[in-house]
């Protein structure tokens, strides 16, 4: 009611096309928001930019008053166009605007139940918009800043309703020994809900606040698992529906999308309301529950076919449709027709563990050879357009290769061998970089030769792999290294 009418409406007005949101309780998170190693890779001056002062942060009352002093170090807050003052005004920080809280509003007493029901209110809160993000705070995080989008309008699919990221195959999502195990026996590894809910559970033994209930936990994903077996004789569609939830798209643009959005977070609360607090848990079930199923093209320009053993979630993207059957109401949530996308899981290949959001590498399943390219370096020594000229477009072109391009880039120089030599001075950018030449500012640098770097690979008809380019090289700490080389090769000693 209050907060609504006083904070939110009068900060949204003007958020008519993306709003990208994300909700933090406790901890320290507010350093982190503008902290180096955030401003390293994000270019808040270019996101805003791009999509305006559309990036919201809720928080409580009381996680603005410990962070005292480094709000106090932004001054942007007054010219936040609201009617609220005091402790409760929102602050602007870096280009996220952080709305408090207050605690008693919030109906659990539990962090992260409330934090899942504001996260799945947000199609309520902007309700103008035409697509809302959500975004977790992680992604602040000094492990994952370097894996914000730098344009989010890249990662809009149009033609579907919500867009959401496939599980990736790591020890902390499906566990270690079921990986192992998987490709022993088959070759390969497909995540399975079953292991997932057993690496979550196993996690509660380091990290007891995993989730706020373990009986509850457990007893959600045996029940899943025996009622969809008894209705479907296996439990291969709540593998299908696996998820990494700290990403997802909502697409509100249509009244259809809008509808099945609306049915799809009540579905998921309800689920979150009578179980655990683990919405990862919870989606799968979700989707079956509503009638819908996995549809997926092995090659592009192919129709659609149900989920065989052909499908592999890592190089295939999964639309979940509604079912055409006589005995089920899931026709409702489609009205044009089974071929309306509601879901679409991206192939997990495309995970940010693995490249920057919006950095997707190729899906391996068409018939003509893939080949990665792998540049390292500074951008000073970044040899581009020949390179696109004389290697690229004729692999792409003349010799009908997959070319999935990786880029890592660093915009001030280290030391170099031969520094001393007379020539090392008159370096320069490549001529396609021409914007560059004279400027000293490296975050500038980097944000324009991610854009220019992604647009003429795109152009030339390669697969954007992985880009990273940060403004100063890595400073290498050799101990560390050796520490992280053993643990490598304790964890695989083979």
């Amino acid at each position: 009611g209050t907060l609504w009418k006083k904070t939110i409406r009068p900060l949204t007005q003007h958020c008519d096309r993306v709003v990208v949101f994300g909700v933090a309780f406790g901890g320290d998170f507010v350093k982190d928001l503008d902290a180096p190693h955030v401003r390293k890779f994000v270019n808040s001056t270019d996101l805003l930019r791009r999509h305006n002062r559309c990036f919201f942060i809720f928080t409580l009352e009381e996680d603005i008053m410990k962070n005292n002093a480094t709000i106090a170090t932004h001054s942007n807050n007054n010219q936040l166009n609201t009617t609220t003052s005091g402790e409760d005004e929102p602050t602007m920080i870096g280009h996220n605007i952080l709305i408090p809280i207050p605690r008693e509003i919030l109906p659990y007493r539990n962090p992260r139940r409330n934090v899942k029901l504001l996260k799945y209110m947000g199609q309520f809160m902007f309700r103008q918009a035409e697509t809302v993000i959500w975004q977790d705070a992680k992604f602040f995080r000094d492990d994952f800043a370097s894996k914000q989008p730098v344009d989010y309008e890249r990662l809009i699919e149009r033609d579907s309703c919500v867009t959401a990221m496939g599980l990736p195959v790591h020890k902390g999502t499906v566990g270690l020994e079921n990986i192992r195990e998987g490709i022993l026996l088959h070759g390969r590894y497909q995540p399975q809900y079953e292991h997932h809910c057993e690496a979550i559970i196993a996690a509660l033994i380091d990290r007891p606040n995993v989730t706020d209930s373990s009986s509850n936990l457990i007893r959600q994903c045996d029940a899943y698992l025996q009622h969809v077996y008894l209705q479907e004789g296996n439990t291969e569609t709540m593998n299908q529906g696996l998820i990494d939830s700290a990403f997802i798209i909502w697409n509100q643009k249509s009244t259809a999308c809008k509808e099945f959005n609306s049915a799809l977070r009540c579905t998921i609360m309800d689920q979150i309301q009578c179980h655990s607090d683990r919405d990862q848990v919870s989606i799968p079930f979700a989707l079956y529950n509503m009638g819908l199923s996995g549809m997926y093209t092995r090659h592009p320009g192919e129709e659609k076919r149900p989920v065989d053993e052909n499908w592999d979630p890592r190089i295939h993207d999964l639309d979940f449709v509604a079912k055409q059957d006589e005995n089920t109401n899931s026709q409702e949530l489609s009205p044009s027709g089974s071929g309306d996308v509601m879901v679409r899981v991206i192939r997990s290949s495309c995970h940010w563990y693995f490249s920057r959001l919006g950095s997707c590498r190729t899906g391996l399943s068409e018939d003509k050879p893939s080949l990665a390219i792998m540049v390292a370096g500074t951008a000073k020594r970044f040899m581009f357009s020949g390179f696109i000229e004389h290697v690229i477009e004729p692999l792409v072109h003349e010799q009908n290769t997959n070319v999935d391009y990786y880029l890592m880039l660093s915009v001030k120089q280290g030391l170099a061998y031969r520094t001393d030599e007379q020539y090392i001075r008159y370096q320069t950018y490549d001529p396609i970089f021409s914007s560059a030449i004279g400027v000293k500012d490296s975050n500038f640098v980097t944000m324009y030769m991610y854009d220019k770097v992604r647009q003429i690979v795109s152009q030339a008809g390669a697969n954007i792999g992985g880009i990273h380019i940060q403004p100063s090289p890595m400073k290498l700490d050799p101990p560390e290294l050796r520490k992280k080389q053993l643990e490598a090769k304790k964890a695989r000693p083979k």
